[in-house]
């Protein structure tokens, strides 16, 4: 979320924002607001935070830039099986 943010504050896309960053000495990015990467779930859970495409493009820019990521996954409210899988092959397709 907050690179997306940063870097429609800046006019930029999100990998060329990522770019500077790394320039400026940025190596990971930790965390990474994940959530779940499940559409559904986020509408309810998040709905406030990038879907999981939009997420999902900006950690793969990410990765694309030579900086690495972590993620987590948030279970046990609304979701079911089928969204913790959907979240893992989202993560692995990265």
């Amino acid at each position: 979320l907050e690179i997306s943010q940063g870097a429609a504050s800046e006019g930029k896309s999100a990998r060329e924002y990522l770019c500077d960053l790394r320039e400026l000495g940025l190596g990971s990015l930790p965390g990474t607001a994940a959530e779940i990467l499940h559409d559904d779930v986020r509408a309810v859970i998040c709905p406030d935070k990038l879907n999981t495409a939009e997420w999902l493009q900006v950690v793969g820019d990410a990765h694309a830039e030579g900086i690495s990521t972590t993620s987590t996954i948030m279970f046990g409210h609304v979701e079911g099986v089928e969204a913790w899988a959907a979240h893992l092959v989202g993560l692995r397709g990265l």
